[in-house]
């Protein structure tokens, strides 16, 4: 064995036993969603999005209504003096801004989510239905209030069904984790 090979067994062997000690490295790092369970959960801000149809596609990407949530958060937290969890809207605008970035979708209609970005999404998601209450009662728009519930809702019903599109609960996968 070349001493470039045996060091790098070595280097793999450490890791291997650093995994095994530090509950961090034993998270995965993403998730293989599929797209159109993504489409599911944000369809309800379809009109809402600053851009409008896709001409090309003739509809809303995934990254666009995922921006148009993101924005319609950050209005809603901006609007308040003594914000509610400041530390999970963060969490939730950051995680938002992950999966806008990922939100490019392979030629299997799959896209890869950071572990970390799904997480702080579902566990968040309460901060949702605070800014629908917001654009809601104070900032006089209760159609983007109403969206934003639907949201929150599609976010159980999706992540209740392993992240898997809610009408096609067999015959899928479920979302798988890749290192």
């Amino acid at each position: 064995m070349t001493s470039t090979a045996h060091m790098k067994q070595r280097l793999y062997q450490a890791f291997y036993k650093a995994q095994l000690n530090d509950p961090a490295l034993q998270k995965p790092l993403s998730v293989n969603v599929e797209a159109k369970a993504f489409e599911q959960i944000l369809n309800p801000l379809e009109n809402f999005t600053h851009g409008g149809l896709n001409q090309e596609h003739g509809r809303v990407s995934v990254g666009e209504m995922a921006e148009a949530l993101r924005i319609s958060l950050a209005e809603a937290f901006s609007k308040e003096q003594f914000p509610e969890n400041p530390e999970m809207r963060n969490d939730m605008l950051n995680a938002l801004q992950g999966i806008i970035e990922k939100s490019e979708v392979s030629s299997h209609g799959i896209m890869v989510i950071d572990h970390e970005d799904l997480s702080d999404f579902y566990e968040n998601r309460s901060v949702i239905e605070q800014a629908a209450r917001t654009h809601t009662s104070f900032m006089n728009n209760p159609g983007l209030g109403h969206a934003l519930l639907q949201v929150k809702d599609m976010i159980e019903q999706v992540s209740d069904n392993f992240w898997r599109p809610v009408e096609e609960n067999s015959n899928n996968m479920h979302a798988t984790y890749t290192n």
